[in-house]
């Protein structure tokens, strides 16, 4: 055998270890280095842009339900001014008046039901972002750090809303534009009478106020949740874009 084939042998035996690391290791390592790349890339684009496209559009609808509840609130308290019990007795006899009463009740009625739509929208949004936020958690293995962060303002949010809930079923109770349109055509001055008692506008605007108030303590909290949470998932995928592979292969042989 030759002496060069013999020298050869003996090197690779003497280097095995270093050989089968070079040869299936370091090559194995660098693959499972790059597909982790890829799959924080698509966690990032996919999971983490979509959490914040998806609480821009929450937030969105959380003002524009805001809004509609400001004008409903405003429709409300221009039929306390305009249309309350007192003036309806004195004008209620007036085509014209009962026109204007009419179109403003119409106005009411369909700002109520912007807030009631919107509402409904900004509730499962809310209800779908926190689903990507999971599954982001998830997907970053972020789950007991994610759940400890939203316990944190859980508590606040749901006293809140629970006093929202509240507030909406009163507004809901109190105002039956139909009710109202019933007793002016009956003609009937005392059922007239009870449905504008019932439908106390000056109380409804106060009542539509003070759920102003609280939604907009909903929405600031929720934006500060959102805030620590970004925080939280941007910090994780920072550390894991800019991870070497000497870090990665000593965490792999820490494990």
């Amino acid at each position: 055998m030759p002496q060069k084939l013999i020298a050869a042998l003996n090197w690779i035996k003497d280097n095995v270890l270093a050989v089968l690391i070079a040869s299936f290791v370091i090559p194995g390592i660098l693959s499972v280095f790059n597909q982790q790349f890829e799959i924080t890339k698509a966690i990032y684009e996919t999971d983490y842009k979509g959490a914040k496209t998806k609480f821009l559009e929450c937030d969105r609808l959380h003002s524009d339900y805001l809004a509609a509840a400001g004008a409903n609130a405003g429709a409300a308290q221009v039929l306390q001014e305009h249309f309350n019990p007192d003036t309806i007795a004195k004008k209620g006899s007036s085509e014209i008046y009962f026109v204007a009463f009419k179109g403003t009740m119409e106005t009411y009625q369909k700002s109520l039901g912007q807030v009631q739509e919107l509402f409904t929208k900004t509730s499962r949004c809310h209800s779908e972002l926190a689903g990507n936020y999971e599954n982001l958690a998830l997907s970053l293995d972020l789950i007991d750090e994610f759940q400890n962060e939203t316990k944190q303002g859980a508590e606040k949010v749901s006293s809140l809303i629970a006093r929202r809930d509240t507030l909406a079923k009163n507004l809901l109770k109190r105002a039956d534009p139909n009710a109202i349109f019933g007793a002016l055509i009956s003609g009937d001055e005392k059922s007239i009478q009870i449905a504008m008692q019932t439908a106390n506008f000056g109380d409804l605007a106060k009542l539509q106020s003070q759920n102003i108030e609280l939604e907009s303590a909903v929405q600031n909290q929720q934006r500060v949740q959102f805030s620590e949470l970004n925080k939280l998932f941007a910090k994780e995928l920072n550390r894991r874009f800019h991870r070497g592979l000497f870090s990665y292969f000593w965490s792999l042989v820490r494990i």
